[in-house]
């Protein structure tokens, strides 16, 4: 049969599907990997979180290492063949950009190798957020793309620019919603909604604008800063239309909105996860 550590790779070529391999996996792993995947969180934070049952036996048990807390911003170059054409429009979009290179790096990106370039993206995913993508042609991905013949004539400059100075501006979010709230800790709470966002998100498989990620980061912290007041919320209209004919939203984001609930000892009330979920509703959101 082979090794089960083979399996996840074997699964992954054979049906294109995301995989992670726990071995050696125990009752413990089971159960919370379960719990976890019923509250809604993503593929990588199950592993993580899972992993985290060796800590009760041993803290050596598997050579891991946990993703950093912060990943850097990236825009991806994608060039045909070798590097090369990737790393010249790199350098185009260093020279016409304005950027802090300790924030955003430019990644090149190739579709020689082993991999394609889909699980390649995967794994950049991993290490960076990434903003955009630059090449030759267009790629089956949910991110905002640039041609090379708009690069080198300058007409996407102060597009691409537009979602570096967002996204910039959503990585500093931190400080402001340190001296606004005043019952709940900014800094860990601004960790916490950002991975509420990455859990809906990924489970709906859709890129919503940092703008609107941004308005969701606000509105949840003030809402959780809100309930740990006890303060009353106010209703949401037609409530209980909205959620029939959105149940599927209302699953994804009240489920993602249980671990909140545990951290905070707060209830997020459905009239709070309808406004919720007006963020994520592609049926009622404004294109920036």
């Amino acid at each position: 049969m082979g090794s089960l550590t083979t399996f996840g790779k074997e699964i992954e070529i054979s049906f294109n599907v995301k995989t992670r391999t726990i071995p050696l996996a125990s009752t413990l792993h089971a159960l919370e990997a379960t719990r976890k995947s019923m509250i809604g969180y993503s593929l990588d934070e199950i592993y993580r979180e899972t992993l985290e049952v060796n800590n009760l036996y041993d803290n050596d048990v598997l050579d891991y290492e946990p993703e950093a807390e912060e990943r850097k911003l990236a825009i991806v170059t994608v060039c045909t063949t070798g590097e090369g054409g990737a790393k010249t429009i790199k350098g185009l979009l260093e020279r016409s950009l304005t950027f802090d290179k300790n924030l955003i790096e430019i990644v090149p990106l190739n579709f020689i190798g082993k991999e394609n370039i889909y699980e390649r993206i995967e794994k950049l995913k991993r290490k960076y957020i990434l903003i955009c993508f630059a090449g030759p042609f267009e790629l089956d991905i949910n991110y905002p793309q640039f041609m090379l013949d708009d690069i080198m004539e300058g007409t996407c400059t102060n597009d691409i620019q537009k979602l570096i100075d967002v996204e910039k501006t959503y990585i500093k979010m931190e400080e402001t919603l340190d001296r606004q709230l005043s019952n709940i800790d900014g800094r860990m709470v601004l960790k916490d909604i950002k991975k509420f966002n990455i859990t809906v998100t990924e489970a709906l498989d859709i890129n919503i604008s940092t703008n609107i990620l941004i308005g969701i980061t606000f509105h949840m912290a003030c809402m959780i800063d809100r309930l740990k007041k006890k303060e009353i919320i106010e209703g949401f209209e037609a409530k209980d239309d909205y959620i029939k004919d959105n149940f599927n939203l209302y699953r994804i984001v009240k489920n993602a909105c249980a671990s909140i609930n545990t951290k905070y000892s707060i209830i997020i009330s459905d009239d709070e996860i309808c406004c919720l979920m007006n963020f994520f509703n592609t049926k009622v959101q404004i294109n920036d």
